[in-house]
């Protein structure tokens, strides 16, 4: 017979400069932090984390027109992860960055960012607050 056969093309993801690691107990409220997540992604590239914020990261970031005046490199210390939790702006855009550099989306769910939005309210969860509009108790 003339049967030909034609085998099935994966769907190949666009080539990264970073692993597309995920991270770990995603989806769980037990998520990895962004920080350990980075420090994981350098270490599987053996590369130290400043070598990857002052080299591999600015071509990550090239691709985010968002940030085209945003300059990631700094001097690398132990302090420095402190920008890559909490809800605020910084953390959600090292999760753009690193998203960038690795392929992977969803990364917000390793910092506090999604707290950022809207919550529910008292019995009826239909009415929301932003966080940002409540005034503080002090």
């Amino acid at each position: 017979m003339d049967d030909v056969f034609l085998p099935l093309r994966p769907t190949l993801q666009a080539p990264t400069p970073l692993y597309g690691l995920r991270p770990a107990a995603e989806g769980t409220g037990d998520v990895e932090p962004l920080f350990s997540y980075f420090l994981g992604l350098c270490h599987a590239h053996r590369l130290t984390p400043q070598n990857v914020i002052n080299v591999v990261l600015p071509k990550a970031l090239a691709k985010l027109p968002q940030f085209h005046e945003t300059r990631v490199a700094w001097g690398w210390d132990k302090h420095s992860g402190k920008d890559m939790i909490g809800a605020g702006f910084v953390p959600g855009r090292w999760t753009a960055i690193v998203g960038a550099a690795t392929g992977q989306t969803g990364l917000q769910s390793a910092t506090l960012v999604p707290l950022t939005g809207p919550c529910p309210r008292g019995p009826d969860h239909r009415q929301g607050t932003d966080l940002r509009s409540m005034p503080s108790r002090g």
